[in-house]
């Protein structure tokens, strides 16, 4: 390892051991599981110098929940909109199967639902009713839409989350 490390900048090995034992520590201690070999390390931006970082994780299980659960939200939203024609009874859009999917996936579909209020505000209400147990909608702004979205978002943001 010092030795590659060594000629990849120009040095002979005997010149430079401190800088070598310097990077060694560093690395080590920052990737004890990798000191061993290169085995899952990448060359980056100036391999000349023997620049050496390890190669990202794929993904972490928490951002690929996360996905996972976008691209179900985002596939059941789309099923529900293109299904449910022009019905303008809330009791048959909100009762369509692939809303009350949304309704089964929990808090995971809370930030999407917020999201799409905030873009553009449709009958999300009842899954956020249904979901969370709250209902921060003033009775004088029932049945007025962008004021029902405004309370959701302003509860959401209250509660810390980001859409």
């Amino acid at each position: 390892m010092e030795e590659a490390l060594a000629s990849n900048c120009g040095y002979d090995v005997s010149e430079a051991p401190a800088w070598v034992d310097g990077l060694k520590q560093i690395r080590d201690a920052k990737y004890p599981e990798k000191h061993s070999d290169l085995d899952g390390w990448t060359e980056k931006k100036f391999p000349r110098l023997g620049v050496w970082e390890p190669d990202p994780p794929l993904a972490s299980p928490e951002l690929e929940e996360t996905k996972s659960a976008e691209q179900k939200f985002m596939r059941l939203r789309d099923e529900w909109k293109a299904h449910r024609g022009h019905h303008s009874d809330t009791v048959t859009l909100v009762m369509h199967p692939a809303y009350q999917s949304i309704i089964g996936m929990g808090s995971a579909a809370i930030p999407f639902l917020l999201r799409e209020l905030a873009i553009h505000p449709d009958r999300w209400y009842w899954a956020l009713r249904a979901i969370t147990e709250a209902d921060p909608v003033p009775e004088e702004a029932r049945g007025n839409s962008r004021a029902m979205a405004q309370a959701w978002l302003e509860w959401g943001k209250e509660r810390g989350y980001q859409w």
